[in-house]
């Protein structure tokens, strides 16, 4: 069960920053990013278990590439998903499928995961299915609520209204993810 919850890290995603402000660069504005890079950590809890992990995520429109590794750097996991389906292969070499990543989460964790919806949630972007949302006083999104999952951005990379988020908190029921991200790089 570790394991897949290390898997699960990976394919939702975290880590922490360090750059000074005025070493990050100018953002696109959020509702045209379709591509970004990020390098972080991420710690999944449920019930069953509890893990964490380093990650490196590349998401465009042709999908998403997800590298996962141990605190040491060992690699776990990797995730790819495209319009041709969702694969996972561990370090152990087993190997998993499904025709999308959502599908790939329920069978591989046994879980309802939102995989399909993290793109837009780590870039602090609801997806428009939103019950709920307040936002900071930079007018980026502090805390949403969308397909049961409550989302928090604690912080973000710097005092711009464009800073991607630094620091990602999700939670449903008994499933509590964190993501910091160490490294941003995002384009329209």
């Amino acid at each position: 069960m570790r394991m897949r919850l290390g898997m699960l890290a990976g394919a939702m995603l975290a880590g922490c920053a360090a750059l000074p402000p005025e070493s990050l660069p100018e953002r696109p504005q959020r509702a045209s990013i379709q591509r970004f890079e990020l390098d972080g950590r991420i710690a999944v809890r449920s019930a069953q278990a509890a893990m964490s992990a380093s990650i490196s995520w590349l998401h465009d429109a042709g999908g998403d590439d997800i590298s996962v590794r141990s605190p040491l750097g060992a690699m776990l996991a990797h995730l790819v998903g495209d319009a041709s389906g969702a694969r996972l292969e561990t370090a152990q070499r087993e190997s998993f499928a499904a025709a999308d990543i959502g599908e790939l989460g329920r069978q591989v964790f046994g879980l309802d995961l939102p995989l399909a919806r993290m793109p837009d949630w780590v870039i602090g972007r609801s997806g428009g299915t939103h019950t709920a949302v307040e936002f900071d006083a930079r007018g980026r999104i502090a805390r949403l609520t969308e397909q049961g999952w409550s989302i928090e951005y604690p912080e973000y990379e710097s005092d711009a209204q464009q800073a991607l988020p630094r620091r990602v908190f999700l939670r449903r029921g008994e499933i509590d993810v964190r993501l910091a991200v160490e490294r941003w790089e995002a384009a329209p």
